[in-house]
């Protein structure tokens, strides 16, 4: 049995239910098994001693972990801009209709 928990919220899978959510969500969001090596040499030949990729050093799970807290971190941002926006709207809407006598 696996958790994941945010908050006082924790929500349960079982093992392969789990596997299967982490494996499909880090389909979905883009996850590579090889990322580019940082220190290969590019312009010399791809090779056991100069790999131009590497192991993504990220696991699976932890990748879908932290798309899952920066998903839930752009919502807030989307929703308190929207109203942020309203809010600013209204006060040059209303600082307008002053300046101009309506």
């Amino acid at each position: 049995m696996k958790t994941i928990t945010l908050g006082s919220s924790t929500v349960s899978y079982a093992d392969g239910k789990f596997t299967r959510l982490v494996n499909r969500n880090a389909e979905a969001m883009g996850y590579k098994e090889t990322v580019p090596n940082p220190t290969a040499v590019v312009a010399d030949p791809d090779t056991p001693a100069n790999p131009h990729n590497i192991p993504n050093p990220e696991a699976k799970e932890e990748f879908v972990l932290r798309m899952l807290d920066e998903l839930l971190v752009e919502n807030v941002v989307a929703v308190e801009a929207t109203k942020d926006a309203g809010v600013a709207r209204k006060l040059a809407r209303d600082k307008a209709k002053s300046d101009f006598g309506r």
